[in-house]
């Protein structure tokens, strides 16, 4: 690459960066910093008892799944 495509490589990259630097500012000026009264949310959601039963589909999914994948890796190696 001669000097002089270099420089002009160099002037281009120059440009799109400010640019790039115009429209972000002109981004960042959209916005508005706003504070939301009233503090924090408290939790008011209680579980009675921490125990959750099994769900049977979902386990008997889970075994179809199991199953299918180590049909689907026995067969590679036949």
């Amino acid at each position: 690459m001669s000097v002089s495509d270099a420089a002009a490589l160099f002037a281009e990259t120059q440009m799109i960066e400010q640019m790039n630097g115009i429209m972000q500012n002109q981004l960042n000026n959209t916005y508005l910093a706003a504070t939301i009264p009233g503090g924090q949310y408290k939790e008011t959601i209680v579980l009675v008892d921490a125990k959750l039963p099994e769900n049977k589909a979902g386990l008997r999914n889970g075994l179809a799944q199991q199953i299918l994948h180590e049909k689907m890796v026995s067969q590679q190696y036949k």
